[in-house]
């Protein structure tokens, strides 16, 4: 579209656009507005509100007058109400825009964020399995349906676990979910393994070392623990990740022999 030719020379020069839908023909611009909010949010309500939120929700109302059967406009709309903190009514938008497309995944996954935000753990499962079932490969369905069956704490968690990762092939970030939902669970053994997987993957990546890190100092192998920090402290530089490794070379001294070596290379850090 027009809109979207001159939107990106003008973000990518670092510039705030304002974007007015046509009167006549506003459906482009809306549906270029669903597109950005969906890339810019997760479910969740800890972000500032934007003071545009009450213009796009009054365009968005516009839209679902209109078009009433325009299901992304009912979707468009419970997102920014769910932004606004308006749970109830962005709950009530979803549900619509399923009543008009039933089964439209996007649909499915706000409506379930949104209950699981009210509390309604049970509704959300019962909406991102069904979303699950009509989408089978769904990956963002199949991680939100582990992470609420992980925290009612249901039978089926660990093999809900093993299909999200199985849909998105092995995914890094799906792997660590389910190693620190395993490290709840006492099962450390399994947590590590799949740690090591993420780090196969991304070999940076401090919450899969921390899983390392602190596994090993729990059992006492202090070596382990400071060769898995010491990486931590590497790429993260902050003072309390050295003030760890200090304390495992005082405390342990094969470890602490590596750690006088490797002085003068921490203090260029």
């Amino acid at each position: 579209t027009i809109a979207s030719w001159k939107l990106a020379p003008a973000l990518a020069a670092g510039n705030t656009v304002v974007l007015k839908p046509a009167g006549l023909t506003p459906l482009s611009a809306l549906e270029l507005a669903r597109i950005a909010l969906e890339r810019a949010t997760v479910p969740t309500l800890s972000f500032p509100i934007d003071p545009f939120l009450p213009l796009a929700l009054a365009e968005y109302t516009r839209a679902t007058q209109i078009y009433p059967k325009y299901f992304d406009a009912w979707a468009g709309k419970g997102s920014v109400e769910q932004r606004l903190g308006r749970l109830p009514d962005a709950e009530r938008s979803f549900r619509r825009s399923l009543e008009v497309q039933p089964g439209y995944e996007n649909g499915l996954f706000r409506l379930g964020a949104v209950l699981e935000l009210q509390g309604d753990l049970e509704g959300a499962e019962k909406v991102f399995a069904e979303g699950l079932t009509r989408h089978g490969k769904s990956t963002p369905l199949a991680l939100r349906l582990a992470k609420i069956r992980s925290r009612l704490g249901r039978a089926s968690a660990d093999a809900d676990w093993r299909r999200a990762i199985e849909i998105a092939r092995g995914a890094a970030s799906f792997r660590l979910y389910y190693a620190q939902w395993l490290v709840e669970q006492g099962r450390t053994n399994e947590a590590r393994r799949e740690a090591r997987e993420v780090l196969r993957r991304r070999p940076r990546d401090v919450a899969a070392l921390a899983i390392l890190a602190d596994s090993s100092g729990k059992a006492g192998d202090l070596l382990s623990e400071g060769l898995a920090a010491e990486k931590i402290f590497r790429a993260t530089r902050s003072q309390a990740d050295f003030d760890r490794l200090a304390r495992i070379a005082a405390a342990d001294p094969a470890y602490g022999a590596r750690f006088d070596a490797l002085a003068r290379d921490f203090e260029r850090l």
